[in-house]
């Protein structure tokens, strides 16, 4: 905000000059009042200088119009805030030249306590001088000034953790009504700050009187070990008096500081943890005890931690078993207000889909933290649980049908039916004749396994042809079935009893089309189903037939 006042004292009237110039005629000197002060309160530098003026008519007439020349006051940023300027000109007409005594009031606002300068400042071919002056940290005793506001900083620890949350509380008390309020925000080297819950309003009542009360409050979570400092909060205000002029309003509350200590050596953990109290817990679409081999099972597990940011929780890598596949959501992150803390929660959630019958061990989820409060360590667990895992419906069908196959060729029975004896008188001649049943007989045994293997084998490839269409038919439409025919398809048809899981046929094949296929189809069929677009399966289905024509292993 700027005032520009001009006093005109005594003048003549040139009406045939023109323009505004100034040419300097005597030093620029400076004076401040108060040189010794508190940090709450303000500082009024003056500065005067002579001129030689020559002005128009029309700038006499309008004075508020003139663009009127001032000193350079940059220098003076650094230590202190401008809060208010005025300008004062009285000029003088003798002999047929006009001078201008200029004096310049400006409004300080120290940044800072100690021993400051204000600095030389230049106006044109003048310089002022420099002048020290002294600001005491902390606030005017009440003896000096009443009061316009106060405003307290309360921290909620004074020792910590590095990455152990703080609580910064402002309270700023006021008289209303004021004008261009300003609270300064926390800044604080090495340190995460960030504002908790909303800014707070009432009133309430203090040393006497009832004041206006703005609260805001932030959490500060230092970053390295050492000596953390807090530096000097300010308020400042505008309060309009009753001839009608702004007057400033300043609070100030001094520097403050915190140790922090490392992580201490006793602690186990991988990843530094501290935190009032942390769970972890877990949540299941369907009864994890027992599934289908190819169906999917969703695993929601949880971290809530008091005390902790959700940027500072870790995010955790679970290695599970060859014979079970993860497809992991992104991570999802939450912030909370607990009283008078910040509450951290993540969730990874995770489809699950056993590839193969048996038993799957989940791996046990251990995560380290230290208990700030009780100052030790402490473990959140999730113990270690067995799946049994079916098969698949399909694959039992499969695997019946052949079983009847198997059982019906056991019931063929290839050998002759019973003669009869023959009556004594025909013995040499069903001698001869028995001679030759033999020689049949020889021979066919001979050839009697190989017939039978010719059989089962054409059954076997009957029942495994069964199966690839079935197969091919589940790839069309996108179906979990097809990741568990695939391995029992590919064993049969390629002799490699080995071929148990998805994972085997595609490094046996080593084929990248069809790896690529199945990866689509995976992120198909375990996608949200919000964002599940329609399934093309008819190059997964040509792959696999292209694939049944290569050669058999053993054939």
């Amino acid at each position: 905000m700027r005032i520009c006042r001009i006093t005109l004292c005594t003048f003549a009237l040139l009406a045939m000059l023109t323009g505004w110039s100034s040419i300097a005629l005597a030093d620029l000197t400076a004076s401040a009042n108060p040189k010794r002060l508190y940090a709450n309160e303000l500082i009024t530098l003056t500065l005067d200088t002579e001129t030689e003026l020559d002005f128009s008519l029309g700038s006499l007439l309008n004075p508020a119009e003139m663009d009127i020349p001032h000193p350079n006051t940059a220098p003076l940023e650094h230590d202190f805030r401008i809060l208010d300027r005025h300008q004062r000109m009285a000029i003088q007409s003798k002999n047929g030249v006009n001078r201008g005594q200029v004096t310049w009031t400006f409004l300080l606002a120290p940044r800072r306590a100690g021993e400051l300068t204000i600095p030389a400042l230049q106006f044109q071919d003048m310089q002022s001088r420099s002048i020290d002056v002294t600001v005491m940290p902390g606030v005017a005793p009440a003896e000096r000034a009443e009061p316009e506001a106060r405003l307290d900083v309360n921290l909620s620890e004074g020792e910590v953790y590095v990455q152990q949350q703080i609580i910064l509380t402002q309270r700023v008390y006021y008289e209303p009504p004021l004008a261009q309020a300003n609270l300064s925000s926390p800044t604080i080297p090495d340190a995460m700050v960030k504002p908790l819950g909303e800014q707070r309003e009432y009133r309430a009542e203090r040393d006497g009187r009832e004041w206006q009360v703005v609260e805001r409050r932030f959490v500060i979570v230092p970053q390295s070990a050492g000596t953390l400092i807090l530096p000097e909060q300010r308020f400042e205000a505008r309060k309009q008096t009753e001839g009608g002029d702004l007057v400033p309003v300043i609070a100030t509350a001094p520097s403050q500081r915190i140790k922090v200590n490392p992580p201490p050596e006793s602690f186990s953990g991988e990843i530094w943890l501290p935190a009032r109290n942390l769970e972890l817990t877990q949540e299941w679409s369907d009864s994890p005890d027992s599934v289908h081999a190819g169906d999917s099972i969703r695993r929601d597990i949880h971290i809530r931690a008091v005390g902790v940011a959700p940027e500072s929780l870790p995010r955790l890598t679970i290695g599970y078993p060859d014979s079970l596949r993860e497809y992991p959501s992104p991570w999802k992150s939450e912030s909370r207000l607990t009283g008078d803390s910040i509450e951290g929660r993540l969730r990874k959630r995770s489809s699950l889909v056993p590839i193969e019958p048996g038993r799957i061990t989940l791996p046990e989820v251990r995560i380290p933290w230290w208990d700030v409060e009780e100052n030790e360590q402490r473990e959140a667990v999730l113990q270690a649980h067995e799946m049994k895992v079916e098969p698949a419906a399909g694959a039992e069908a499969n695997e019946s049908a052949e079983k009847d196959v198997r059982e019906a060729l056991s019931r063929i029975n290839l050998s002759r039916p019973g003669s009869t004896a023959l009556p004594p008188l025909w013995f040499w001649l069903a001698v001869v004749l028995a001679s030759g049943w033999l020689i049949t007989g020889i021979a066919w045994w001979r050839n009697r396994h190989t017939r039978d293997d010719t059989l089962a084998l054409s059954t076997e490839e009957k029942a495994n042809r069964e199966r690839f269409r079935a197969l091919c038919e589940h790839a069309r439409r996108g179906e979990a079935d097809t990741l568990t025919l695939l391995p029992h398809w590919a064993a049969v048809h390629f002799n490699r009893p080995s071929l148990r899981t998805v994972g085997d046929v595609t490094a046996y094949l080593n084929d990248p089309q069809l790896t690529r296929e199945l990866q689509a189809l995976e992120r198909h069929l375990f996608a949200n189903p919000d964002e599940r677009e329609a399934w093309e399966g008819d190059e997964l289905v040509g792959v696999l037939r292209r694939l049944a024509g290569r050669p058999r292993n053993g054939s």
